[in-house]
């Protein structure tokens, strides 16, 4: 689940960069420059640990490309998908899980079934050598 948090924060931080790359200033700490930066300020928006600080700052440095209505539905967005109390992390969670499971066995059943045929093929090579072998005897034979 901790890992599935992070991939989310993550996607959720590169989308914030694209989105607010060089908007801001290097004055301010979070400054969605870099996807350090910027996992920061999604993450502090996920904890809802004074979001709303993350959430004025973006958009006041959009007031002059006039996207401050995308950034807010953006950051709002964020912040009520990351504290909804609906079960949706667990079912997304849960489905991710279920697929990385099914991949996993499709991969396994690939390599046995490699070694199924490399042990038949090497069954009949065997055969074959030991048809040779026992050939080659009788006709040597008196």
């Amino acid at each position: 689940m901790s890992l599935f948090l992070f991939l989310i924060n993550y996607i959720a931080a590169l989308f914030a960069v694209q989105l607010l790359r060089g908007d801001f200033g290097n004055s301010t700490a979070i400054n969605f420059g870099e996807a350090f930066n910027a996992f920061l300020a999604v993450y502090q928006v996920f904890s809802s640990e004074n979001w709303v600080d993350v959430m004025y700052r973006a958009a006041q440095a959009e007031i002059q490309l006039r996207q401050t209505a995308i950034i807010i539905i953006f950051i709002t967005g964020w912040m009520i998908f990351a504290n909804c109390k609906c079960e949706a992390f667990a079912i997304i969670a849960n489905q991710i899980n279920e697929i990385i499971v099914i991949v996993l066995q499709m991969f396994i059943a690939v390599i046995n079934e490699n070694f199924e045929v490399a042990e038949e093929a090497k069954k009949g090579k065997q055969a074959t050598h030991f048809l040779n072998q026992n050939q080659a005897e009788q006709s040597s034979a008196p």
